[in-house]
């Protein structure tokens, strides 16, 4: 998941990693989280701008692979 976002990201619920460059994140959910559980609970602590689903690229794919 993806976000553009104003206030203070602070770490959810099913969310594994969070790569919080200030104003935009990029979000990586644990398997089986609700996204709409995760959207809710950002919107709860910061003011959204912009979200997105966004798939795994066969790079993060690869990576992801060979590190297990």
């Amino acid at each position: 998941m993806v976000v553009e976002y104003e206030g203070d990201l602070k770490p959810i619920d099913g969310v594994t990693e969070m790569e919080d460059y200030g104003r935009y994140a990029e979000l990586g959910m644990e398997m089986g989280t609700d996204p709409q559980e995760v959207l809710r609970d950002l919107m709860e602590s910061v003011k959204l701008r912009r979200f997105e689903m966004k798939s795994m690229s066969l790079n993060e794919i690869f990576i992801e692979v060979v590190n297990a």
